[in-house]
């Protein structure tokens, strides 16, 4: 519409005409950061037809300055280099922002990465030590309010070294890759599990006790069983050793850590490919699973 009204302003301005060429150009200017490049490109084409109207009106106009025809040919000529210069600036502006967003989506591709690679484990995919320690601080402090408890399982496979050894590092990634996976998914969906260090994982046990978590543990024993866990050596089966024990309240994350963690070199230390529960009361005593 203000074009339109630009073309009849033109046709009737006499000698204010410029002025009304002045002022479409300002206005496809200011378009430029509202419409698209399509929306701009179709304007400058509707200019051009409503001003050459206009142009042509005028210089068919026999009440007219003799020289009107000339004056309308310049005048039909900055317009279409002012048009012109329009279209090619609405272009770049418009190549500069797909590359703008080229760039920011990559920009924020690479700071997802980094994000990942910072809380998680690039050859299993489970969160990394860190991200776990975040974690089970904010459970901590969410258990405080609700009153509920938690507990943490180390879990470790047992004679590792021994994949490594036969099978060469490649087939004990391809064990690790695929002990996490059946760890994780015998878990629900409000368990964690991370990477802890080489072959050892810790789970957090959300709203549950150490009885319930031993259960799930056995559980995953006995998937992993029936798990090809290398197409280096489809028959080879793993086993994992695990010590679980409740987070008592009040006390630091180390030390609930640590008593699961002493209660796993207990299980390793009777015999491996079982679960013990460490006694909450005093960190010391341990219960076999059955």
């Amino acid at each position: 519409m203000a074009i339109l009204y630009l073309a009849w302003g033109y046709l009737i301005g006499g000698p204010a005409r410029p002025l009304t060429l002045l002022s479409l150009v300002v206005i496809l200017l200011f378009s430029m950061h509202t419409n698209t490049p399509r929306q701009l490109f179709r304007g400058c084409l509707l200019a051009l037809l409503s001003f050459g109207a206009a142009m042509i009106a005028v210089a068919s106009d026999a009440d007219a300055a003799p020289n009107a025809a000339v004056m309308q040919l310049v005048y039909a000529c900055v317009l279409l280099l002012a048009l012109s210069s329009v279209c090619l600036l609405v272009y770049q502006m418009h190549q500069l922002r797909l590359e703008t967003q080229e760039r920011q989506q990559d920009l924020s591709e690479a700071l997802d990465r980094i994000r990942e690679l910072a809380t998680h484990d690039e050859l299993t995919g489970l969160i990394n030590r860190r991200r776990m320690l975040e974690l089970m601080n904010t459970e901590k402090h969410r258990t405080v309010r609700s009153g509920r408890n938690f507990c943490v399982a180390m879990i470790d496979i047992d004679h590792f070294k021994r994949v490594n050894d036969r099978l060469g590092h490649s087939a004990g990634d391809e064990v690790l890759s695929q002990v996490a996976s059946t760890i994780s998914d015998g878990l629900r969906e409000t368990d964690i599990v991370a990477r802890w260090g080489g072959e050892e994982f810790l789970v957090l046990f959300t709203d549950t006790n150490d009885e319930a978590a031993e259960k799930v543990l056995l559980r995953i024993q006995d998937a992993l069983a029936q798990t090809t866990v290398t197409q280096a050596d489809p028959s080879l089966r793993v086993t994992v050793s695990a010590g679980v024990g409740n987070h008592l309240r009040g006390e630091p994350l180390t030390r609930s850590i640590d008593r699961a963690d002493k209660a796993l070199y207990a299980a390793k230390a009777a015999g491996r490919n079982r679960v013990l529960r460490a006694e909450s009361r005093n960190g010391d005593g341990l219960t076999q699973a059955a």
